[in-house]
This record gives C-alpha cells, sequence and structure tokens, in this order.
C-alpha cells in the first residue's frame, strides 16, 4: 500500500486575551482572537491564568495544513499518524493536544479562525502532555474521523485544542500549556503519515471476476 509523508506547509496558533480581571468566558467563548501566528516556527497551545499583579486568562488554539493532492482521488484512507515534537513543555501537565477538524481554516490564519475552533470538539487524535523533556516526539494516531478529513488530491486542515480548552475548564495557573515545533523548523516541522490504498489495488479473481 503506498505511504505518504507530508510536511505542513503552514502551522501557527491563534490568541486571545481577557480584559484585566475579566472572565474566562471573554477568553474562551469569544468569536475572534486577539492575535494570529502563521508559519512562525511555534506552535503555543494551552490555557494560562494570571492572578497578580494583573489578572487575566489567555485561550490558544493552533492550526495546521497538510498538502494531500498526492494522494489520488478516491483513495481510501487505511492509517495515519501526525508527529509532532515538543520545543519548551516544561511546566505542562494535566492536559491533551487534541486534534481536531479545521476545515474552516483558511490558507493564511485570520482571528475569525479562533471561534471557527471553537466549535470543534470531536476528537481525531489526542496525545497526553505529562512534563516530558524538550525535544521528545509525540504521536497522534489518527481516529477514523480523522482519516475522514483527510481529503485526497486537495488540502488537508486540521486544529489543535487543549483538552481542557474542549472541556470549558478554566485554567488553575500557567501549567496547562506548552509549545512544539511548527512550519520552518527544518527536521522538526509536524509531519503526517499516511497509508492509503488506490482503486487500481483491488485485485479480481480472473476465474470469479471477485474482487
Amino acid at each position: 500500500m503506498p505511504e505518504l509523508i507530508i510536511i505542513d506547509s503552514n502551522s501557527g496558533y491563534l490568541e486571545r486575551q481577557s480584559p484585566i480581571a475579566g472572565t474566562y468566558a471573554q477568553a474562551h467563548d469569544v468569536a475572534n482572537a486577539d492575535a494570529v501566528y502563521n508559519g512562525v516556527g511555534t506552535l503555543h497551545i494551552g490555557q494560562f491564568y494570571r492572578l497578580f499583579p494583573t489578572e487575566y486568562y489567555t485561550v490558544r488554539r493552533c492550526g495546521m495544513i497538510f498538502d494531500t493532492s498526492p494522494i489520488p482521488v478516491g483513495a481510501t484512507m487505511v492509517s495515519a499518524t501526525l508527529v509532532l515534537i515538543a520545543r519548551q513543555l516544561v511546566g505542562a501537565s494535566g492536559f491533551s493536544v487534541v486534534l481536531v477538524s479545521g476545515a474552516a481554516l483558511l490558507d493564511i490564519f485570520v482571528v475569525a479562525d479562533f471561534g471557527d475552533l471553537l466549535g470543534a470538539v470531536v476528537s481525531f487524535g489526542a496525545v497526553v502532555i505529562a512534563n516530558p523533556p524538550n525535544e521528545t516526539v509525540l504521536t497522534i494516531n489518527l481516529t477514523a474521523a480523522g482519516l475522514a478529513a483527510i481529503v485526497p488530491g486537495g488540502t488537508t486542515r486540521f486544529g489543535f485544542r487543549s483538552s481542557l480548552d474542549i472541556s470549558n475548564t478554566p485554567p488553575i495557573g500557567s501549567t496547562e500549556e506548552g509549545l512544539l515545533y511548527g512550519a520552518g523548523t527544518a527536521g522538526k516541522e509536524p509531519r503526517l503519515t499516511v497509508i492509503y490504498t488506490t482503486v487500481s489495488e483491488v485485485q479480481t479473481d480472473p476465474a470469479t471476476e471477485i474482487t
């Protein structure tokens, strides 16, 4: 069966901070991000709460785009894995990086993508972050829903959210976030490996004409 290894063509993150002394919902439930970071080499994911000297909440969500046009239209996805490399996860604990749908993401991320990801709650696969050393390889095995999201002959878009963000759980400190390598970090970029079958690979028994 053919195997395709794809390096992400763009990845980045979207950040929203509540007003000073604001609520978690003012960072979590809003339509637009305060800032968008495209192709910056770092994926900053998770949530943050600061009490002193000023109180506020921050929520960060990520997007990632893969060129899956080499996969023939009509191909069937058999399996797929997404490999991420930890850049700095010191203190990160107690949550998972969850792969979700990024179908609404634009090629260049915009502030409205933050709100688009709010409704993306179905897990396409996840990996637990629990104080791994820097440079740790994190592997996500895509679920059936994740395989169905891969677009043969086109572009595949994924989002990333903290499991605590998805469950609408307010952070209690700075231990619910982490940094991953993103696009443009030679040899460390997010890497999607897809195994698939094509119609031409389906063999027919000439004696019975049964496939």
